[in-house]
């Protein structure tokens, strides 16, 4: 849903989405993207 948001508002994605699981944590998506103003920013999902 982060990325959506980020994407509808004029950014992008840089790279592709990341899926780990860490045993004892749980599981971990991270993304990189591009906000409007061009700073690259990490989008992370714990599940």
């Amino acid at each position: 849903q982060a990325l959506q948001a980020v994407i509808a508002a004029g950014g992008g994605v840089v790279g592709k989405i990341a899926t780990t699981e860490l045993p004892g944590v749980g599981v971990l998506r991270v993304v990189y993207a591009r906000d409007p103003e061009g700073n690259i920013v990490e989008l992370q999902k714990w599940s």
